[in-house]
């Protein structure tokens, strides 16, 4: 299955679990997953590194809480 639109999951913390990815994985549905690039690692060791994007910097300085 082929989503109309690219999904994107924003993770962090969770690359020992990954519900969201096995479960997109077991459908064969693609996606990219957005980490913290301190995560970037431990993400890519599990999950094929062409689909774990770095957040960038500037998002989370800008971000209003």
């Amino acid at each position: 299955m082929n989503p109309k639109f690219p999904l994107y999951i924003v993770s962090k913390g969770r690359w020992q679990s990954r519900l969201t990815s096995k479960a997109l994985e077991a459908m064969h549905v693609p996606y990219y997953i957005v980490v913290e690039k301190q995560e970037y690692e431990n993400y890519a060791a599990v999950i094929d590194p062409k689909k774990v994007l770095i957040l960038d910097k500037k998002y989370q300085d800008k971000y209003d809480t």
